[in-house]
This record gives structure tokens, sequence and C-alpha cells, in this order.
């Protein structure tokens, strides 16, 4: 009897644990910085839907683990969108932040390698229509489906952007990366105008991580680890002003 006891009030303080925890939804969280910051949240006491397109997929999230699940996620299907948040509603009954991680560029697993679609000898229209569809609309998708869930106080949407975005960046490809630079752009652009939507408890922003160090990136300059930090630490010590703005990694207002 004694044991049973002990299991079941260890059942029970768990139980409560899971229920105090925060929510948070990471999309693109099968890899890189999405994958970091799903582990980032849940060391800081959030219980994480980490989306992903192929819920096959092994993910080896490491310790905080029992604080993430895995759930298929495709940012291009209203449906998964919708039947995803509608898990969290009955699972949590509430959504605290959510990151739009997903992204496509040229050189993504989609694209099948680093093909060049926004080059004009190489134009492609479905495939540039994928990449908005896929960096810009589906992160508003996904927040109009997550917005009547997020009634807590001090909840973010925020937007995983890139310095590409800007006119003052000095890449030296341009026109290779033109359509992401567009579709980035455009989430910039969304990120303003979701402000005017968004109840007094929710704040939203656009964030170029800095280069981190990823398959998409071997050139980074941040390990994924300390782009998912810093992140968390805009939405710590995150200011009112701030509310809709392209943001640098380090809280300064990124330039257009």
């Amino acid at each position: 009897m004694l044991r049973a006891s002990s299991h079941l009030s260890l059942q029970t303080l768990v139980s409560a644990r899971m229920s105090s925890m925060r929510t948070a939804l990471v999309t693109g969280a099968a890899r890189g910085i999405g994958k970091a910051i799903a582990q980032c949240l849940a060391e800081n006491d959030f219980y994480v839907y980490a989306g992903v397109r192929d819920v096959n997929e092994e993910v080896d999230f490491g310790p905080q683990s029992s604080n993430i699940e895995k759930m298929a996620f495709d940012v291009t299907s209203d449906e998964q969108i919708e039947s995803g948040i509608d898990k969290m509603r009955t699972d949590r009954g509430s959504l605290d932040v959510v990151i739009n991680n997903a992204g496509l560029a040229r050189g993504s697993v989609v694209f099948g390698g680093k093909q060049f679609v926004s080059d004009i000898p190489e134009l492609d229209r479905e495939k540039l229509l994928l990449m908005f569809n896929v960096n810009s609309i589906a992160p508003m998708m996904v927040a109009k489906f997550a917005l009547p869930l997020m009634g807590n106080p001090k909840s973010f949407i925020v937007n995983i952007s890139s310095k590409r975005a800007s006119y003052q960046d000095d890449y030296n490809e341009k026109t290779r990366t033109s359509g992401y630079r567009a579709s980035k752009l455009a989430l910039n652009m969304f990120t303003k105008c979701l402000v005017d939507y968004l109840p007094e408890n929710v704040q939203t922003f656009a964030v170029h991580p800095e280069e981190t160090l990823t398959e998409m990136n071997p050139n980074g300059i941040f390990t994924a680890d300390q782009t998912a930090k810093n992140i968390y630490a805009l939405m710590n010590n995150f200011k009112p002003e701030l509310n809709g703005q392209f943001l640098n990694w380090d809280g300064t207002i990124y330039p257009v």
C-alpha cells in the first residue's frame, strides 16, 4: 500500500508540474535552430509541441525530451495546422508561445539541393510559390489558428526571419537568393501588420538570428544552442515599443 501511495503521489506531482508549465509551439523543429529552440524552451519550464514535416523521423531532443512532444505539422497544410492547434486545445487548454521557424531556402531538402530557383535563367514559378508559401504565408496561417488559444499574459508569436530581407544586407549573391530574400521581407511586413490584430497580451516580432551553424549553413557564427538562448532572451527582455518590429539577434532594430 505504501508503494502504491508513493507511486500515486509521484504521479500527482508530475501531473501538477505539467499543468503549471507554459505551452509552446515550434515549427520546423526536427533540426537546426528549431530543434535548439524547442530544447531551450523545454529547459525553461515549457511544454513544447515540436512541429515536424515527417513525424516518423527520429529526433533526439536530449535530456528535456519528456517536455517535448513531436507533432506532424506541415505548415503548408491548413488541415494539419488546425488539427495540431485542436490537439493543443484539448491537451493543454492554452498556448503561450509560437515560434514560426519552418523555412525554405535554396539548399533545402525539399528542393533536393542548392537549386538557384531565383536566378532569371532558372526562374521557376512553382518553386518560388512554394518558397513564399512556407516562408511568408504559413507563419500567418499558424498565427490565425493559434491566436484563439493565446489568452495568457506575456504571450509571443516569433517569426524567424533573415538579414537577407534587408536592403542594407551586403550579401554578394543577391540574384541567386532573391526569392528567399523577398519571401522573408514579406514575412517582416506580415509581422508588422499582425500587430493590428493582436490582443494586448500577445506581442510579436520578426528576428534575424545571426548566421547560425546548421546543416543549411556550414559557415555560421553561432551554434544553434546559442541562437536559441538569444531568442529566448529577446522574449524575456521584450519592450512594448519593439512590438511588430524586425529585430537583430541582440534586440536592436534591424535596418530595412
